[in-house]
Parts: structure tokens; sequence; C-alpha cells
């Protein structure tokens, strides 16, 4: 059961969060979002006014929260393709169209999934996955190549890829890969 200032709180958090996904925004989003705002702030009503909620209205809760996506990709038709989609999705996206970027915020904020392109049979994308793994070593990550390079599938998977994908998916594979992989925000870290 929850029932506690501070969960009141954390749902206030999430409820500006989920109005106002780009942190640059002044409008609220509109949709489906703005549903979700009004579930999180109902239940927050009810905590303030002393009521409980229970174990299925938390999971529901949990559900409504916006999943954490880092997307690195040079190609940018690509990364706006794979970006969009999953922004579409539900998913609050940061793209990033370098390795060597995608590492620093690997280094500087937490994802529920990092989806990183491979690059050439180079493997540039190795940077950001081993950045991601140096920081946590559970870090979901998911490597995408144009074509399944064997050395590069052999590294991403040793060094602690969870999946290596060709391109392109479909806007349905994204989903079902993200679905998938997305890390809970109740798992461990």
């Amino acid at each position: 059961m929850l029932k506690d200032m501070g969960t009141a709180k954390l749902l206030e958090y999430w409820a500006y969060r989920l109005a106002r996904p780009n942190r640059n925004s002044t409008r609220p989003e509109s949709g489906c979002a703005n549903s979700s705002v009004r579930k999180i702030l109902g239940i927050r009503r009810s905590i303030m006014q002393g009521q409980s909620i229970d174990g299925r209205e938390a999971n529901q809760l949990l559900g409504l929260i916006r999943k954490r996506l880092l997307v690195v990709d040079e190609d940018l038709e690509d990364l706006r393709f794979y970006s969009t989609v999953l922004q579409h999705q539900g998913y609050e996206v940061h793209s990033i169209p370098s390795y060597k970027d995608g590492a620093a915020w690997v280094g500087r904020e937490d994802f529920d999934l990092i989806i990183v392109s491979q690059g050439s049979p180079n493997f540039e994308g190795r940077s950001v996955l081993a950045r991601a793994i140096e920081r946590d070593r559970h870090a979901p990550v998911v490597i995408l190549s144009r074509s399944i390079d064997m050395p590069c599938y052999i590294e991403a998977m040793q060094t602690g890829a969870l999946d290596y994908m060709e391109k392109p998916l479909s806007p349905s594979d994204i989903g079902l890969l993200v679905r998938k992989y997305v890390r809970s925000h109740t798992g461990s870290a």
C-alpha cells in the first residue's frame, strides 16, 4: 500500500514530467499523456487525503511513467526515424547523432534502454556500449547494424549488449524490441 507524503511528492513530479516531457517546453503535452497526468494527480490527491492505493493501482501507476530511451546513431535518417517512432509510442527519447556525445550522455544520465548503431565494421558504437557497461554492468543496451557482422556481433554480446539486430526495423518491430528490453523503474540498477 502506498500512503505517504513522499509518494505524493513523487507522483507530483511524474505528473509534471508527463505534462512537459521536453524540459525546454512550457506547453503541456496533449492526448494520452494528459489522461495519464489526470490519473497520476488523482492518485496523488487520494494519498494527500490520507487514503492508500492498492497494489493494482500502484502497478497501473508505474505503467504510466514514461520510460527514458537513448538512441545513438550517426545516420541522421535512421536516428530521426527511430526517435520519431518511439516518441509516438510514448517513450521519452534522447536522440544523439554522435558516438562521442552518446557516451557522454550515458555517463551523466540514467536510461531505461540504450539503442546504439554499430556504425561501420569498425564498430564505432562500441564506445557507447562500453561506457554504459562500465557505468552499470546490467545496463540495457541493444546494438543495431545495417548488416550482421560476426566479429562485431561477438564483441557486442561479450561486452554486455542484450541484443544485436539488423536494420531496418519496422515501427512495430522497434516497439516490440523496446517493450522486450526496457528496464522497469522498479528493477534493480
